[in-house]
């Protein structure tokens, strides 16, 4: 029996060299907080923002749980632009539940740059903190437009190799340009957005970028160059299924089909698209902007 255990011997030693390895990190709750944060990211492209505000939420708590500081900086950064997006930029009093939206945007982004600083690449998100303090300066009104410019050069140096926010950081220079008047280096700058997403396949954020491209040239007075700037991004909106943004293309082709001396045919047109996007609102649930694309198109007879 002695030599027969022997024999069994190599057999158990095989099967345990065989057997799969134990996993040396976990990741099911990383996994769960990256997935409501795209979702988020999503939703606030979208205007979905009461969805936003829940997934956001879920996504901080799930990453403070496993001290995903890189995951934090990236949510706090969205809820900075939440933040904007609502217009409500200051400590939410009374709040109906708890949640790191509900204190000021100035604090959010503070928290920011402590999670960036504690990140596995504190030097990149630290200067992808800075595009979202300049995004809340402009939305407070400040107008240090030079200043912010010259950080924005330094910014996009140190990030290069990150795709999606060096694509943040030409649509922020352009709309410092926008507001400086200055609508040619604006345009350019959306361009590059344009085609920095377009290349790297962010469906979201392209139609934007070509929606930013149609205002600065409205804005100069090129009313069919930006007619077509507002084509392509009715097409890209299109494709990403974003209801209020498709909504809000055909309001700005309305706009700018008024622009200037406009023609019987121009206005006729002009009241269709905004009636149009009045039905696009009012399909998505969004019936204070419905009701004001139809006073709006009211308004042009």
């Amino acid at each position: 029996m002695r030599h027969l255990s022997f024999l069994f011997l190599p057999l158990f030693l095989i099967s345990c060299s065989s057997a799969p390895k134990r996993a040396m990190q976990v990741s099911d709750v990383s996994a769960k907080a990256d997935e409501r944060y795209e979702t988020a990211v999503s939703e606030l492209s979208s205007g979905q923002f009461e969805k936003a505000y829940s997934h956001l939420t879920q996504a901080f708590n799930y990453a403070v749980s496993v001290d995903a500081s890189d995951l934090l900086c990236k949510i706090c950064l969205s809820g900075v632009v939440y933040k904007i997006d609502v217009d409500v930029l200051g400590e939410i009093k009374a709040p109906p539940e708890k949640s790191f939206l509900n204190s000021s945007a100035e604090k959010i982004l503070s928290d920011a740059l402590v999670f960036a600083r504690r990140s596995s690449d504190p030097e990149v998100l630290s200067s992808v903190q800075k595009i979202y303090e300049i995004k809340l300066a402009l939305a407070k009104k400040e107008t240090r437009y030079d200043e912010y410019l010259s950080v924005l050069d330094s910014v996009e140096k140190s990030i290069s190799k990150e795709i999606y926010y060096t694509g943040y950081v030409y649509r922020t220079k352009g709309d410092i340009f926008v507001l400086k008047g200055n609508y040619k280096d604006a345009e350019e700058n959306y361009l590059k957005a344009a085609n920095l997403h377009t290349k790297n396949r962010y469906l979201s954020e392209i139609g934007m970028d070509w929606y930013s491209v149609a205002r600065s040239r409205s804005l100069s007075g090129q009313k069919d160059a930006a007619l077509e700037a507002v084509k392509l991004a009715l097409k890209y909106d299109r494709d990403a299924e974003n209801t209020p943004a498709i909504a809000l293309d055909y309001m700005a082709a309305s706009r700018i089909l008024l622009k200037g001396n406009p023609s019987a045919k121009d206005k006729e047109e002009a009241f269709s698209l905004a009636l149009w996007a009045a039905e696009i609102y009012e399909a998505g649930g969004f019936t204070a902007e419905a009701a004001e694309c139809r006073s709006f198109a009211e308004r042009i007879k």
